[in-house]
């Protein structure tokens, strides 16, 4: 066998598949913990989600789940992410901004190239000042004439 071919086959068996999942912060609410997800096989959490307000910025929407609830014995459920990602070294914590909540002013915020740059820079600073990999964007554009339950795709 050719050695660029057993390169190419050596590093194929490398390939790593993600498996996400998404942790709702509404979840504590029902009991639910980041902690009761199955980290042997998860290697992404799509933590959402944060909102964006009309003139860019990024916040954590709903300050007692992400921060202050008991969750597997630690403040919030991202302080729970946090700790359970140091034990899982393989694990990816990203924060999903946007969903329903946002639907009216992503639009206004995409639409503009001042409030676009500052809600890259408060998404940033919301990212670098929790610890997390990074950002997953829902934008959750209406799509009229759709009955419920429908996309475009």
């Amino acid at each position: 066998m050719a050695s660029s071919r057993k390169s190419r086959l050596a590093s194929l068996s490398h390939v790593m598949y993600t498996n996400a999942v998404y942790f709702p912060n509404s979840r504590v609410y029902n009991g639910d913990t980041p902690g009761q997800l199955n980290y042997g096989c998860i290697n992404r959490v799509y933590y959402a989600y944060a909102n964006v307000t009309a003139d860019g910025g990024v916040f954590l929407s709903d300050e007692w789940a992400d921060a202050r609830a008991p969750c597997d014995g630690f403040q919030g459920a991202l302080g729970s992410l946090l700790h359970i990602k140091q034990k899982y070294p393989h694990l990816q914590v990203l924060l999903s901004i946007g969903g329903g909540a946002s639907a009216e002013t992503f639009p206004i915020v995409a639409s503009n190239a001042v409030l676009r740059d500052r809600f890259a820079r408060s998404a940033r600073g919301l990212v670098e000042a929790s610890g997390l990999d990074g950002i997953d964007s829902e934008y959750l554009a209406s799509t009229p004439n759709l009955p419920p339950c429908q996309s475009p795709h």
